[in-house]
């Protein structure tokens, strides 16, 4: 069993009774439509060709592979809300769809920053699983891959200001980002991308 694999699963077995109503509702916050169609329109066209490359490692899927599940997954899975409260539930619970939420969430994230390069990623990923599971887990476990991966400010935005600031501070955090865990900066990596 590889590393990453070892640290995955032991990460899903640590977190198993956390998964409840604040992770579903941290779901329909953070994968709602606007997210998508935000991702398709801004970032599509840049890391599409990256993404299905790394995704046929990660999931044996392509992009549009990839996407198709998680716009199904968000409406087979994580409902509405309405005051804070979820107005419907799952058949069988939530846990088991959740952890499998998780590994491919991380995975995704990961895999859409250009996969894991070091072993000092795979030991971030692991510390902000173990270390975010208090009570922000609702918003950690969504947003903590982007705080570990792309930075202190990327988190700050979410968890502080919303998530309307995105677009403008979104560079910014990938230049914080890329410039430690690359040594590049954001117009770098576009360009590689591109190119």
């Amino acid at each position: 069993m590889s590393l990453a694999v070892h640290v995955m699963e032991s990460a899903m077995e640590a977190l198993t009774t956390h998964f409840d109503r604040a992770f579903a509702l941290a779901f329909d916050e953070a994968f709602h439509e606007r997210h998508i169609k935000r991702f398709d329109d801004e970032f599509s066209p840049i890391y599409r060709p990256r993404i299905n490359e790394i995704g046929q490692l990660f999931f044996d899927k392509t992009y549009d592979e990839v996407k198709a599940n998680i716009e199904g997954d968000i409406r087979e899975t994580f409902m509405d809300t309405i005051g804070g409260e979820v107005v419907r539930r799952i058949p069988g619970g939530l846990v088991p769809r959740a952890r499998e939420w998780l590994r491919r969430h991380v995975r995704y994230c990961i895999a859409a920053s250009g996969g894991i390069t070091h072993e000092r990623d795979l030991r971030a990923v692991e510390n902000l699983i173990r270390n975010y599971c208090d009570e922000n887990v609702h918003r950690a476990l969504l947003f903590g891959a982007c705080d570990e991966l792309y930075g202190e400010e990327f988190r700050k935005v979410f968890l502080e200001k919303g998530d309307h600031l995105f677009a403008n501070t979104f560079n910014a955090a990938f230049d914080t980002a890329f410039t430690e865990i690359f040594d590049k900066n954001f117009d770098d990596v576009r360009a590689a991308l591109l190119g």
